[in-house]
């Protein structure tokens, strides 16, 4: 993920693309499974390449088509810039070929397309009233002077770029906060989203696609709310806590402490505030996470609230593929 990164922060493909395509983001995973007919339009577009009946089997990469499917260029890997550019620059060459017929606008007419069912398995859409959160990863390292900075490397792809994911929360778990609030000046926040945060959200994921923790890895997790204001209008909580995950047979661990922020108001049982920030060492990589620093390294995940109005924060959590595991947190 983080080469691709940088082919897309490219200032000659950001030119390229704003200037000649209409770009679109997609989770392969999802869309290789969809049986609707977004799903068939992007299968038609890849059988162009390579005929492949296997939905397990990947088809992540760079496509670039037209409005009718006819496919002009195509990369697995977007992680070279030079490479890229090139598959961008042939495209637009096929596509200027091609004639008005197909490229004036209004040439061509779309009709529009179903929309997909609500809570569809292969486009999963946020919970009703859900609290959506943003989480952004950074590998750490330590200046001179000891005071925590991002970490540098000569190669960017080596994971020196943050990267980002959601958390989703249920109306239900926020009321029962309130409800706790009410009753006890500290309490242990609900173990379904202490666990969900530490097993899906404080992975390293800032060289690829991480692992997720497994339930029995969870070696110790805490996180404490302390009421620091309870009134008609709002509750307000400080979050502090630590947390230990490790996979012996993997050996990847990240252990730390976390500190945060909440508030809700209550007429609306929303989430108003929400700022909670994990510092720890890590340690080991994953499948699809290798080059990862030797020995322990800081590791700093902040989980901030989003305002939910932008597309970007539709994107589902990485880990919500198993809704039911995402959820309960316990399998």
């Amino acid at each position: 993920m983080a080469g691709r990164a940088l082919a897309f922060s490219d200032p000659r493909v950001v030119k390229s693309i704003k200037t000649h395509f209409i770009p679109v983001a997609a989770d392969d995973w999802y869309q290789r499974r969809r049986t609707d007919q977004t799903g068939l339009f992007f299968r038609y577009i890849v059988d162009q390449i390579r005929p492949q009946p296997d939905p397990k089997a990947s088809l992540q990469g760079l496509y670039i088509f037209t409005a009718t499917g006819q496919l002009l260029g195509h990369r697995n890997s977007a992680k070279h810039v030079n490479l890229t550019q090139r598959v961008i620059e042939k495209a637009l060459s096929r596509w200027n070929a091609l004639g008005p017929s197909q490229t004036q606008p209004n040439s061509i007419a779309i009709p529009d397309l179903p929309t997909s069912l609500p809570n569809h398995p292969y486009a999963p859409e946020p919970p009703a009233n859900a609290t959506i959160l943003r989480v952004i990863s950074r590998a750490l390292d330590h200046d001179l002077n000891g005071h925590l900075i991002a970490w540098q490397h000569d190669n960017p792809a080596r994971g020196t770029h943050p990267a980002y994911d959601h958390v989703w929360l249920l109306p239900q778990e926020i009321n029962s906060m309130v409800k706790l609030a009410d009753s006890q000046k500290s309490f242990e926040i609900p173990v379904s989203v202490a666990n969900r945060l530490a097993r899906f959200h404080l992975v390293d994921n800032t060289r690829g696609e991480p692992r997720h923790w497994k339930a029995d890895e969870l070696e110790s997790v805490t996180l404490i709310a302390e009421r620091q204001l309870n009134n008609a209008r709002k509750v307000r909580l400080e979050l502090r806590g630590r947390f230990s995950m490790r996979a012996p047979e993997s050996d990847i661990g990240y252990i730390g402490a976390w500190q945060g922020a909440l508030e809700i108001d209550r007429s609306s049982s929303k989430v108003t505030q929400f700022n909670l920030f994990a510092l720890g060492e890590h340690w080991g990589e994953g499948r699809w996470t290798p080059g990862a620093r030797p020995g322990r390294t800081a590791l700093g995940i902040a989980i901030r609230l989003a305002d939910g109005n932008g597309m970007g924060d539709k994107v589902p959590p990485q880990a919500f593929r198993s809704p039911k595991r995402y959820f309960n947190t316990q399998e």
